[in-house]
């Protein structure tokens, strides 16, 4: 996931600097995992998993190899609210970890070869 440094300070037109916003974060990748899966079919693994929207985003980073902290960044939000999120899909799913929820994701989205 490419991310701005956000420590890296900005020089205005002026000659003074400033840091970015740290909220800022780029959008990801088009050949990230989870973008060469339909929006339909990311839609149809939600409503069968039960998950609601910002689960999915979640699901979607992690499908991706995000961390949590990269997870919170790309989301716009708190590392514990990341943490909270990424247990509640692990209880909701019964997965014994991450790689476990993407298992699940997986065999929801009914991706096959063909």
């Amino acid at each position: 996931m490419a991310m701005r440094n956000s420590r890296a300070p900005e020089t205005r037109a002026d000659g003074s600097e400033r840091l970015p916003d740290p909220r800022h974060v780029d959008p990801p990748a088009p050949t990230s995992a989870s973008a060469l899966i339909s929006d339909a079919r990311w839609a149809g693994a939600a409503k069968r998993l039960r998950l609601s929207a910002r689960e999915l985003d979640v699901v979607r980073c992690i499908f991706d190899g995000c961390r949590e902290k990269e997870i919170a960044a790309r989301l716009h939000v708190g590392l514990g609210t990341t943490h909270s999120y990424v247990e509640r899909l692990r209880l909701k799913l019964h997965a014994a970890n991450k790689a476990a929820v993407v298992a699940a994701v997986f065999l929801a989205l009914e991706v096959r070869a063909e």
